[in-house]
């Protein structure tokens, strides 16, 4: 019983002990930091063109950031169409999930764009993103698309 009676008091004393210690530190010392969740970016690759009608100019380049896909069709006329297949390359160093493709083009294109919802790793380069485009009025001896990327940072 007096062993018994020892051991709490100097439990006792020992937690007491830990708690002055923890409570003077943890109201003399701050603590600051910064956390960096990584970065976002991406790389536009490897476009693929197809058009209709046979004949008829159609180019696909990306720019020179990376950032966005510039086609431009020559001479245009009413009825044509083209198609652009693409890559997304995850230069950054977090997973990448692409909201949308966001289009830019004049009133003579109607525009369909395919890939959205993707989720790209890290250094990885997934394909399947597209944009299909038809002409509905003519009267330009070009017609000019961009195509960008809302891209947000992707978390499991």
């Amino acid at each position: 019983m007096r062993y018994m009676l020892l051991f709490s008091v100097i439990a006792i004393v020992a937690l007491g002990i830990v708690g002055l210690s923890s409570a003077t530190w943890s109201a003399s010392n701050r603590v600051e930091g910064t956390v960096q969740m990584g970065t976002i970016d991406y790389r536009l690759a490897d476009p693929e063109v197809d058009y209709r009608p046979p004949g008829h100019r159609v180019t696909a380049s990306i720019s020179p950031d990376g950032h966005a896909l510039v086609i431009v069709f020559n001479k245009p006329s009413r009825g044509d169409y083209a198609e652009v297949l693409f890559s997304v390359r995850n230069t950054g160093t977090v997973p990448l999930k692409v909201n949308g493709l966001i289009v830019s083009a004049p009133g003579g294109i109607r525009a369909t764009t395919f890939g959205a919802g993707a989720v790209v790793a890290p250094g990885d380069c997934a394909s399947g993103f597209g944009i299909e485009m038809s002409v509905v009025a003519t009267g330009h001896s070009t017609l000019t698309v961009t195509l960008t990327l809302d891209c947000r940072q992707w978390t499991y």
